[in-house]
Parts: C-alpha cells; sequence; structure tokens
C-alpha cells in the first residue's frame, strides 16, 4: 500500500468536510422531522430538503471515487477487485450515477439560493415541497436512465504497465465512450447554469450588502471563490470528460489512464465545499451547529441567546431584495 502524501492530505480534508456534511445533515433532518419549519421557517424546509439530498449523491460520489480508482492506484485489495465480479457490475453504475447525481443537486442548489435572492417572491409562492420533490425526482430518476445500460456490460481490472497503476475499464469501449458522452453534455449544462446564475447573484449579493459592516461584506469574497471553485470544477470535469472521449476515440489509453488521476481531485473539491460555504455564510446554522454537537465545550453565557436556524438567504436579505427590484 503506498498512498502518496499529498492524496493523503486531500483524503483527511475530504473526511472532515463530509463529516461536517452529515453533521450538518442531521441538525436539518431534526429540525424537519420536529416540524420547526412549518410555523417561523418555510422558506428554509426546501434549501434543506435539496441539501439531505446532496449529502448522500456528494458521499457516495467521492466513495465511489476513492473505492473503484484511488484505491487501485495505491495497491489497495488488488486481489479483491480483481477477482470480485460483483464490483466488475458496479463500478460503472454506482460510479456514474453517483457523479450525475452530485452535479445535478450541486445546480439544484444554486437555483434555490439564485430564485431566493433574485426573485424572493416566486420563490416565497411558488417553490414549495413539491417542487422540491419534483426536482429530487428527477435527480434520482435522470442518472438511473442515463447510466442504466452499464449494468449490461461488466468492468475489468487492468494493470497499465507504463504508469505502474491497476485501474477499472469497461469491457466495451463504445459503452465507455457513450458513458462520456453523457456524462460531458450534462456537465457543459450545469456548468453554463451555474456560471450564469453566479454572476448573477454575486451582482445582486453585492447590491445587497452595500453599507453594512465589514463581516457582512467579507461574505461576498466566500461566496465569490466558492462560485469560482465549484464553476471551475465543473468545467474541469467537462473538459476532463471531452478530453477522454478523444483519447478514446484515437486510443490513447495513456492518456485515458492518466485523467483517472484528475477525476479523484475535481468531483470532491466541487462537493467539499458546500459544507463549509454553509458554515462561513451563516451565523445563526454555525450558532446551531456548535450547540449540537460541542454544546459541553461552551460557557453558560454561549445560551443566553436564542437560536434561530435560518438560510443563507435569510428572510431578512429577501426584504431588501425586494426593495432593490
Amino acid at each position: 500500500m503506498t498512498i502518496p502524501i499529498y492524496d493523503a492530505i486531500f483524503l483527511g480534508f475530504q473526511c472532515v468536510c463530509y463529516i461536517i456534511y452529515i453533521m450538518l445533515a442531521l441538525i436539518f433532518i431534526n429540525k424537519m422531522v420536529s416540524g420547526k419549519d412549518r410555523k417561523n421557517e418555510k422558506d428554509f424546509t426546501s434549501f434543506k430538503i435539496h441539501f439531505i439530498i446532496n449529502t448522500f449523491y456528494d458521499i457516495l460520489q467521492a466513495f465511489a471515487v476513492l473505492i473503484f480508482q484511488k484505491f487501485l492506484h495505491w495497491n489497495i485489495w488488488i486481489e479483491f477487485f480483481k477477482n470480485n465480479l460483483f464490483t466488475h457490475i458496479l463500478y460503472a453504475p454506482v460510479l456514474y450515477m453517483s457523479i450525475l447525481g452530485s452535479i445535478i443537486g450541486g445546480c439544484i442548489i444554486v437555483i434555490n439560493r439564485y430564485c431566493a435572492l433574485v426573485h424572493p417572491i416566486f420563490f416565497k409562492q411558488r417553490w414549495n415541497i413539491k417542487v422540491s420533490l419534483t426536482l429530487v425526482g428527477i435527480q434520482v430518476i435522470l442518472p438511473i436512465f442515463s447510466f442504466s445500460h452499464n449494468f449490461f456490460y461488466n468492468s475489468k481490472v487492468n494493470y497499465y504497465e507504463i504508469l505502474h497503476i491497476h485501474t477499472f475499464d469497461i469491457a466495451d469501449k463504445a459503452i465507455s465512450q457513450l458513458n462520456n458522452v453523457i456524462l460531458s453534455f450534462f456537465s457543459g449544462i450545469v456548468c453554463f447554469i451555474t456560471l450564469s446564475l453566479n454572476i448573477i447573484l454575486l451582482h445582486r449579493y453585492g447590491k445587497l450588502i452595500e453599507g453594512l459592516n465589514k463581516n457582512e461584506k467579507s461574505k461576498k469574497t466566500y461566496m465569490f471563490f466558492y462560485s469560482l471553485a465549484t464553476t471551475l470544477c465543473l468545467f474541469l470535469l467537462f473538459a476532463e470528460q471531452v478530453i477522454r472521449l478523444i483519447f478514446g476515440l484515437t486510443h490513447n489509453d495513456t492518456g485515458i489512464y492518466i485523467l483517472t488521476y484528475v477525476l479523484y481531485w475535481i468531483i470532491p473539491t466541487f462537493t467539499c465545499l458546500q459544507p463549509i460555504l454553509i458554515l462561513t455564510m451563516s451565523k445563526e446554522i454555525r450558532r446551531q451547529f456548535i450547540l449540537t454537537y460541542f454544546s459541553f465545550l461552551l460557557p453558560k453565557s454561549y445560551y443566553s441567546h436564542p437560536v434561530v436556524l435560518a438560510p443563507i438567504y435569510r428572510i431578512t436579505t429577501i426584504k431588501r431584495t425586494i426593495a432593490l427590484m
């Protein structure tokens, strides 16, 4: 087993981010199950639904990339993957379905945030639980429909001597190229949507924080870097799949195998940023997070102020948005 130091550091970073992701999702689930949203936090319900679903997809895709790609690169369980036919069947469907579900979920979150800030009246009146459940249905069904053909084509573990790595390969090259076309198509569309909406969001958010304190203004910087990083990750995923398709058509096996390294960095980076942004942008969520998991470390004075869980796009912000429109 040989794990490069840079891979180990990034793996540790992922673990921390996904643990925070799960901890936040559990808080949101508890709020929804307890019914506390029905009175004061209606506008936040849709965000919580999508955040919880995204938690599943984001962690699943990170786990799939880690197990099916990085373990082989690190020479972990080589014989198990070679001899276990179940992993040969699961490799392509789980990997591609989870990645597509993850990028669709990221797009839904951006659209949700865009509607809340830019079209607050529409968001409050139209984006209800039924709309959220419909979008969740699309997020679940579309990846299954797009990549279900992979269940009929097994993969195998090959050793590529030039790079000295083991890697999964789909036995039918045409199916592998079809997967690249589908994923590049969806990642390209989501990249365009995300870029367009993030530009509008940053412009509108800049107007909202005019005249506010430095703490509020610093949130624009966080949002800018988050938007830049997520859009860049989507673009790199799109480019990676297109280049991989070209390498497949030109029988450039070395190029294809080199690109398996890239996927380990692109997709997890895209998903790891979500919980960090939530805690950075929302003081209420951050406070609830601390009270839920670290209350035993806090002084009694910390409990003196009531906690109201609210989204990044708070109701006060929405009112300010209406005034600007």
